[in-house]
């Protein structure tokens, strides 16, 4: 949700943080509703690196998520691998 490399991304037709949480939220609620209670609700954005734009924005509640995980790319090559720190760390060390 937090990159713009797909339609349903942020900021891509008119795509708001808000209209992610509202998604998440309805289908949390549709599973719910159902009785799934034994679903696990995984939080995990792109780090904000390269591309991905702040991910603070979308996150849906503590009340709707049970995991939080984060997604993070090496953009290395082969011969230039990136340590973990490099592409999963804070945004300066880039």
């Amino acid at each position: 949700m937090n990159g713009h490399w797909a339609p349903w991304e942020a900021g891509v037709n008119g795509n708001t943080p808000q209209d992610y949480i509202e998604a998440w939220r309805h289908v949390h609620d549709i599973f719910v509703s159902r009785g799934a209670g034994k679903v696990k609700w995984v939080w995990g954005p792109n780090v904000s690196c390269g591309s991905a734009v702040d991910f603070a924005p979308y996150y849906p509640g503590s009340d709707v998520v049970d995991v939080l995980a984060l997604d993070g790319y090496n953009w290395g090559t082969l011969d230039v691998w990136q340590t973990y720190s490099r592409s999963s760390g804070p945004r300066t060390t880039r």
